[in-house]
């Protein structure tokens, strides 16, 4: 995956649903891979399970019940941010190296992919935005944000995307030691997996479309966005990689991983 000043890319995995011990597992793998290697690197990805991703920063009593009570896998992941619902949605994990230009700024990283989001989905005639700060009840990035409701949906963090009023995608990061990590959701679906007090509404019924390929238009724009060449590198979890991930997937699924906080 390594790039060079010739040829500067966008590495872009897309991955099989997958337990979220194992996502969590490979998206921290390949932020050190970024960060050993350079560059950018974005994959792709589902959940073979309905699970709450915990944010980094989160307590795991205030997640506890809603996930007992709807059934749900428990992971944390190793961004920041509100907690998410998945099963419904895309999952995306984006790194890039420190060094790079966009490592220097929080909400500049958070921005190009969301505003792209944005761009392609008005190019479809969804009218589709961005929060502006007057209407967010959080930060931008999501680096700590640790308080404020527990679902990331149920926040407004400058930059969010946004379509009449229901949010369709918020991303969250956080710094490494060599790399940012960020971690974004877009609703394709009507959430429902905790309950009625939870549900909202997806972009399939917000305007009676699915991703379809949408989403090789939004990759292909934040390259463009970036002056990098798309790069598709086929599935992240194969090969040698598969071992790594599994021993790392013991860390995640601890009780000491879960509950450090």
């Amino acid at each position: 995956m390594r790039t060079s000043q010739q040829d500067p890319v966008l590495t872009l995995w897309h991955d099989e649903p997958a337990l979220g011990v194992i996502n969590m597992a490979a998206d921290e793998l390949l932020a050190e891979e970024v960060a050993s290697q350079g560059g950018i690197a974005v994959r792709l990805y589902g959940w073979s399970r309905p699970t709450l991703s915990l944010g980094g920063f989160q307590k795991v009593a205030s997640a506890e019940p809603v996930a007992q009570a709807a059934g749900l896998d428990l992971v944390r992941r190793p961004s920041g941010g509100g907690a998410i619902l998945h099963g419904t949605d895309l999952t995306y994990a984006a790194a890039v190296a420190r060094g790079h230009t966009l490592a220097g700024s929080p909400q500049q990283f958070y921005d190009a992919l969301h505003a792209t989001l944005v761009e392609e989905l008005r190019r479809s005639g969804v009218a589709a935005s961005m929060v502006p700060p007057s209407q967010a009840s959080v930060g931008g990035s999501g680096e700590s944000a640790p308080d404020g409701p527990l679902l990331c949906f149920d926040r407004r963090a400058v930059g969010d995307v946004v379509l009449d009023g229901h949010k369709l995608m918020g991303s969250a990061q956080r710094r490494l030691a060599g790399s940012i990590l960020q971690h974004g959701s877009l609703l394709v679906r009507q959430c429902d997996q905790a309950g009625p007090d939870h549900t909202r509404p997806g972009l399939l019924e917000l305007t009676g479309s699915s991703e379809g390929d949408l989403v090789e238009r939004w990759m292909r724009r934040l390259s463009a966005s970036l002056g990098l060449r798309l790069q598709h590198a086929g599935p992240f979890l194969c090969g040698m990689r598969l071992e790594r991930v599994a021993e790392r997937a013991e860390r995640f699924s601890s009780p000491g991983w879960i509950g450090r906080r």
